[in-house]
């Protein structure tokens, strides 16, 4: 469950508040808030426990989060404040919240009720369009784009634009704007007819009322079987950055280790991502011309390919 993004560039308290009411298989289901302040790149645990808050620190495992994680657990018969000042965001543009519910299927209980989400904290401006989540699938015939939007205003709407090879784009369609909205909107395309190459590009141009426009993140769908196993990096040889590409279109925790030939970790990072592609920079100074070995590892499973650094610059 997700909250519309908020701006908290101005200086100043801010509390956030709801309400809560929940029976849950005590000591093992429960639910806990995050945050962001890059649009969904990377969630973030709010608070520990405390007075008006979590109130399982969870340092024993064996739940349904991960030891030492803290959540809601506690049974509340009545509905119940949860509060929690969040002032350390000040200064930040964009900030949504969003609620993480995690149970198994073995006991069952009534659930979580929440009411009266609130953000008190100073007057700021209202944010332009606020992008939420964009994400791409392949269809049988099409290639189907979603996109969220955390708040608008003045938005006309957006032109989908299209790219073989991820820089040069060209327009292939317009999908009107709600306009005016603190509230999140959802959106579709399809794109009727996709390249017929293994990955496509694409992304979104916002345009205003008055002209103003900004573009989207670049997302790139595979079309096809080409490559093995579960997910495809590219490009390769690569310079700077490489690209990974997950089958699924889902959230992905997994953890990413290179060596070199001597069976040594020169880099090692764990990614969190809400759709099937993720890029990665790699600094150049870190990795000389060769050959090394990319291992991720996502749900006990792990996938290991070749990579190839560029000789050239």
């Amino acid at each position: 469950m997700y909250t519309p993004n908020y701006n908290f560039s101005a200086a100043g308290t801010y509390t956030l508040n709801f309400y809560r009411k929940n029976n849950l298989e005590i000591a093992y289901d429960g639910f806990r808030v995050e945050y962001w302040l890059n649009k969904g790149d990377s969630w973030n645990l709010l608070g520990t426990t405390g007075a008006g808050w979590y109130d399982f620190a969870n340092g024993g495992g064996g739940t349904a989060f991960p030891v030492g994680e803290p959540f809601f657990n506690a049974t509340q018969s009545a509905f119940t404040l949860a509060t929690r000042n969040v002032s350390f965001l000040a200064g930040n543009p964009n900030v949504a919240f969003r609620f993480v519910f995690r149970s198994d299927g073995v006991v069952t209980t009534p659930g979580v009720a929440l009411d009266d989400f609130e953000i008190i904290g100073p007057s700021n401006i209202p944010l332009p369009v606020t992008m939420g989540s964009f994400t791409g699938k392949a269809e049988e015939k099409s290639n189907l784009l979603e996109w969220t939007t955390l708040s608008e205003l003045n938005n006309e709407g957006f032109f989908v634009q299209r790219s073989a090879e991820g820089n040069q784009f060209e327009e292939i369609g317009f999908t009107k704007g709600i306009g005016n909205s603190t509230l999140a909107n959802n959106y579709i395309f399809v794109d009727e007819n996709p390249l017929q190459q293994l990955l496509s590009y694409y992304r979104l141009r916002q345009i205003d009322y008055n002209g103003a426009e900004k573009y989207s993140k670049t997302i790139a769908i595979k079309r096809g079987n080409e490559g093995s196993g579960n997910i495809l990096v590219f490009p390769m040889p690569f310079k700077d950055h490489i690209n990974i590409l997950f089958r699924s279109e889902k959230q992905h925790l997994a953890y990413l280790k290179i060596y070199n030939l001597k069976g040594q970790i020169v880099y090692e990072q764990q990614i969190i991502t809400e759709s099937a592609l993720f890029r990665l920079p790699l600094e150049r100074d870190k990795f000389e011309s060769g050959v090394y070995l990319l291992s991720i590892e996502e749900a006990g499973v792990v996938y290991s390919t070749k990579l190839i650094r560029s000789s050239t610059n």
